[in-house]
């Protein structure tokens, strides 16, 4: 009877023992994984040195308009089924003493109207870069605001 007791006692022991395993090797697994996900993050924001954003707006209305203020790129009132288009300029400025690389993105709704004349480039030390900012808007564009975001990444070199 002892000797069963003992046994019951072991085969409990050993299932206990399983299961804590099991739970370790779970608790392992999500830290290697938590790992892989917060390095993919920190990999695709390395060498960041600094990201800039400047608002942009185009008004498809049914007259032609010009705005003229520089806290934004204003592309002005344009014409609805005109088929008329308008460029802006940004200089694109390093003021370090690095080389570093410039990328160029469009968010928001006007993002299907608009072109750079580049996206992608290098600035050495101290050098500026002048991109033409374009809208295009399609014919059949319905009359209101389109807004959107112009954001420059700059990313070091090593």
């Amino acid at each position: 009877m002892k000797l069963m007791k003992q046994g019951n006692l072991l085969k409990r022991n050993l299932l206990i023992a399983q299961e804590n395993l099991f739970w370790i090797f779970c608790l392992f697994l999500f830290f290697v994984v938590l790992f892989f996900v917060v390095s993919s993050f920190q990999k695709e924001d390395a060498g960041v040195a600094e990201v800039q954003e400047i608002s942009m707006e185009m008004i498809i209305g049914n007259y032609t308009g010009i705005v003229l203020d520089a806290d934004a790129l204003h592309f002005g009132t344009i014409k609805k089924g005109s088929g008329e288009s308008r460029t802006r300029q940004t200089i694109i400025t390093n003021n370090d003493n690095q080389t570093k690389q410039v990328e160029i993105r469009i968010r928001g709704n006007i993002t299907e109207w608009t072109s750079l004349s580049e996206s992608l480039f290098i600035l050495g030390p101290y050098e500026n870069k002048t991109i033409e900012v374009t809208v295009h808007p399609d014919t059949a564009l319905t009359e209101g605001n389109y807004r959107g975001v112009l954001q420059t990444i700059i990313r070091m070199i090593p």
